[in-house]
């Protein structure tokens, strides 16, 4: 189980309002055993629609969290597609 906070504050391209974002809900794990300081967690992400009420816009999100050493945020690529 991962230590590093998956919580991403998120900005609608359409009204630029922001939203708070729980990606653990929407993330699978791969472990990469083979680093120096130990484990490395991949966080692939992929959500549902998400909704922005104030301007109606729907995004879905998709890319990775890393943690590395295990516990401590290292790296995220996300990518916001609107729908």
């Amino acid at each position: 189980m991962s230590g590093a906070s998956l919580v991403r504050v998120i900005n609608c391209p359409l009204c630029l309002k922001n939203k708070e974002i729980d990606f653990s809900d929407y993330t699978t794990e791969a472990l990469d055993e083979d680093r120096g300081m130990g484990t490395e967690i991949i966080h692939e992400i992929e959500t549902d629609v998400i909704e922005f009420y104030e301007c109606g816009g729907n995004i879905i999100i998709s890319g990775n969290i890393s943690e590395y050493p295990l516990g401590a945020f290292n790296d995220e690529d996300k990518r916001a597609e609107k729908v």
